[in-house]
């Protein structure tokens, strides 16, 4: 996993978000963690062909901590 600053990431779960027990490699604690799922783009749309950009794009998973509020992000390629 990769730790990532976001600073307007919001620590607190809203009743929509999906919350997993986890160890935190910042706290070192196992507590709740906020999970997050998106797609994200793996190339410069400018240097992609049109044609090909649908294709270079990989799930990323992005946790938050909700003790300590470390974030981090996991692409899967």
């Amino acid at each position: 996993m990769e730790k990532v600053n976001r600073g307007s990431v919001s620590a607190e779960p809203s009743e929509d978000d999906y919350t997993l027990t986890e160890q935190c490699a910042d706290c070192g604690h196992e507590t709740e963690h906020k999970v997050e799922v998106s797609i994200v783009s793996t190339s410069d749309e400018q240097q992609t062909n049109p044609e090909n950009r649908k294709f270079a794009r990989v799930p990323c998973r992005t946790t938050t901590c909700l003790r300590c509020g470390a974030v981090t992000e996991r692409l899967r390629r």
